[in-house]
């Protein structure tokens, strides 16, 4: 480069250097949009934030009442067991009061038999 080339080039930078460009100041322009982004969505947020606080809350109780409820027809499903098992005693007490009557009868007649041996004799 010669030294006409080299002055020019200088004097084209040091004259870009002294124009100033305008400096946007964003943080003022990111914080309005902030504000009217939260302006626009924080109150459905928080409406849908309620909304579901609430279906949580009724989600337990309807838990809570499914639970009690289950709690219930187990004890039930016990009770027709127990009854069951009542049921058999009752069957079982029964064949065992007739074996007894039986075995009664069956004394007295070897009884009749035996005293109608030692007549005989």
């Amino acid at each position: 480069m010669t030294n006409t080339e080299e002055t020019t080039i200088a004097t084209v930078l040091s004259n870009k250097s002294n124009i100033s460009e305008p400096v946007l100041d964003f943080s003022n322009i990111s914080k309005k949009l902030t504000n009217g982004l939260l302006s626009i969505y924080q109150k459905p947020f928080e409406n849908t934030k309620n909304e579901l606080a609430g279906l949580i809350s009724k989600q337990v109780i309807c838990i809570t009442q499914m639970q009690s409820e289950n709690k219930k027809l187990c004890d039930i499903q016990e009770d027709i067991e127990l009854n069951n098992l009542f049921s058999t005693m009752e069957t079982y007490k029964k064949k065992l009061l007739n074996i007894k009557k039986e075995i009664l009868v069956i004394h007295k007649k070897t009884l009749k038999l035996k005293c109608n041996v030692f007549n005989k004799i």
